[in-house]
């Protein structure tokens, strides 16, 4: 089955968020490519939620109303799926960048 147009702008767009304009314009969008995207996707939010079940620093030692703040921020960020950490975003694309590549010359 072909990729739909409607699908490989959608991965240019997305392709454009990880790597920018010049790497997005270079890559043929094809079927196994888009799998490779969706995999790095996943990936990039599996990082974001597993940070989000992360304390933020005290800085002191904590008191137990911080203890509290923390697991309320916690569920919150979970609860509201706040996006896509920096952190997770930049590292999952350095790790899927080869693949993309590769995936793109049918590899």
């Amino acid at each position: 089955m072909a990729v739909p147009e409607s699908a490989k702008e959608d991965v240019k767009i997305i392709l454009n968020g990880f790597y920018g304009h010049d790497f997005a314009d270079r890559i043929n969008i094809n079927k196994k490519v888009v799998e490779v995207v969706s995999e790095m996707i996943l990936s990039a939010e599996s990082c974001s939620r597993s940070i989000d079940l992360v304390p933020r620093p005290a800085g002191v030692k904590p008191a137990l109303a911080w203890v509290f703040r923390q697991l309320a921020n916690m569920a919150r960020r979970v609860v509201n799926n706040d996006g896509v950490y920096i952190m997770c975003k930049n590292e999952v694309a350095r790790q899927y960048r080869r693949h993309i590549e590769q995936a793109s010359m049918g590899f």
